[in-house]
């Protein structure tokens, strides 16, 4: 296995650099050195998120009226204040302890982002199907999710598609693609970087059906990025996939027929293996010449 180096300093290669010759995540020169540290900090960092999410949730429960979580009675408006919180705390979080080191280009164009939106959205209607055939969609933060969106309208869907569609997209991978997966990667090398970050984002959602779909689909984004060396195409797939899902909650109950979702699964695998296979032939070169996933 080629031995791979950390990231420059900044986390990305300068223009001067070959294009497609960049690593993500910020720059921390001893990082190998002290891998203790890096994970230690990491952890301390989901703790203080975790916790700022969790108080502000609490304070919006307590001053919402007619909020009632336990029964599954979330107001939209709740659900969108919450999202609204989630996002822009990873989104700070993710810029401000990156410093620059997150990438925010790409030097293949347009094509890579495409590719992912196309791949996810796939991959992600194969899920659904599962869960809708399987039942194991009926319970849980997504059916609360459903009944607060069902008849959104106006400026409360407006603001769903921003806040859960959007913005949660760009927060998420901001943080956790964009910052967690190129910490890990300087210490432990693409492919546990990707597990692991995945594993933490699937656990952040505080659910075991959402938690785990997060966790199957951050491995997917995960590797997008490795892909691509950017985290504009898991910007792009998680923030198209987020809003098209809150459209469909809002005027199509996210429901359909038996044959509706057999046929979206099929159709999804293909679609989704023949992105995966398009994204597999993009690829970077790391500082230090290590192909990604080598």
């Amino acid at each position: 296995m080629p031995a791979e180096s950390g990231p420059p300093p900044g986390g990305i290669a300068s223009s001067s650099e070959p294009a497609g010759t960049l690593t993500v995540g910020p720059a921390d020169p001893a990082g190998a050195a002290r891998p203790a540290f890096v994970v230690a900090r990491i952890l301390l960092v989901l703790f203080i998120v975790a916790a700022i999410q969790i108080v502000a949730g609490a304070v919006l429960v307590l001053a919402w009226p007619g909020a009632d979580v336990f029964s599954g009675d979330i107001p939209a408006g709740l659900l969108v204040s919450a999202a609204a919180v989630t996002s822009i705390t990873f989104l700070a979080a993710g810029l401000l302890l990156g410093a620059g080191g997150v990438v925010f280009r790409s030097t293949g164009g347009p094509a890579p982002a495409i590719l992912a939106v196309v791949t996810f959205i796939a991959l992600s209607k194969v899920v659904d199907g599962v869960l809708n055939l399987t039942g194991w969609g009926d319970s849980g933060i997504l059916v609360q999710m459903a009944r607060s969106l069902g008849e959104s309208r106006g400026m409360t869907l407006a603001l769903a598609v921003l806040f859960i569609g959007v913005g949660a997209g760009v927060g998420e991978e901001t943080f956790f693609r964009g910052w967690m997966q190129g910490r890990l990667r300087g210490i432990w090398g693409p492919r546990p970087a990707i597990v692991a970050t995945a594993a933490a984002f699937g656990l952040m959602h505080l659910d075991p059906v959402q938690g785990t779909v997060a966790f199957l689909m951050g491995i997917l984004l995960g590797w997008v990025v490795e892909r691509t060396g950017s985290v504009i195409p898991a910007i792009a797939a998680h923030a198209v996939s987020n809003t098209l899902s809150v459209l469909l909650l809002a005027f199509a109950g996210g429901r359909g027929s038996h044959g509706i979702h057999v046929g979206l699964i099929l159709a999804g695998l293909l679609i989704g293996a023949w992105g995966i296979r398009r994204l597999g032939r993009i690829g970077h070169a790391p500082a230090g010449g290590a192909r990604p996933g080598s």
